[in-house]
C-alpha cells in the first residue's frame, strides 16, 4: 500500500462499550384502560468527559427516556450510557476533540443500542432521529455525567 493513501487523523477512536443498561416497561396489558398505554416519550441527552492521560481520554454519552401516559405515570424508563476511548495526536484542539468530535462519534452507537433494547419492549421500537446532538447540547441546558461514580 502507498503511504500516500493513508488517511491521517487527529483523533483515534480506540473502542466503545455500553456501560450501563436499564430497562423498564409496565406492559400495556395491565393498565384497565386502553388510554393509559398510550404514552408520550421525554427524551434527555447528558455528556461526560474524563482525561486518562495527556492525550487520551474517555468519553460517555447517555440519554434517559420516558414513557409517561395521560395520567403522568411511568409506563417506560430506559437509561443507556456507552464510552468510548479516544486518543488526540496532540493537546492542541483537544476541547474540539472532547467535547464535539467524540459525542458526534458515539451519537450512531447510542442510537443503535436504544433501538435494539426497545424492540423487545411492548410499545415497539423507538429510533432515535439522526441529528446534530451537539446542536441539542447547545440548545439544552448543559448536563454532565459524576465520572466518578459507579452510576
Amino acid at each position: 500500500m502507498n503511504s500516500k493513501n493513508i488517511v491521517s487523523t487527529s483523533l483515534l477512536f480506540r473502542s466503545h462499550g455500553v456501560k450501563k443498561i436499564e430497562f423498564e416497561v409496565i406492559p400495556p396489558q395491565t393498565f384497565e384502560d386502553e388510554k393509559d398505554a398510550e404514552i408520550a416519550l421525554d427524551v434527555n441527552f447528558s455528556k461526560g468527559i474524563r482525561t486518562l492521560t495527556e492525550n487520551d481520554f474517555l468519553a460517555s454519552l447517555a440519554v434517559q427516556i420516558k414513557g409517561i401516559n395521560h395520567k403522568e405515570q411511568v409506563a417506560l424508563n430506559l437509561n443507556v450510557c456507552i464510552d468510548g476511548y479516544f486518543t488526540a495526536e496532540s493537546t492542541k484542539d483537544l476541547e474540539m476533540y472532547t467535547n464535539v468530535n467524540a459525542i458526534t462519534i458515539l451519537f450512531p452507537y447510542l442510537r443503535t443500542v436504544v433501538s435494539s433494547i426497545t424492540s423487545i419492549s411492548n410499545y415497539g421500537e423507538i429510533i432515535l432521529p439522526a441529528m446534530n446532538i451537539i446542536n441539542w447540547f447547545e440548545k439544552e441546558k448543559e448536563n454532565s455525567i459524576n465520572m466518578d461514580s459507579d452510576e
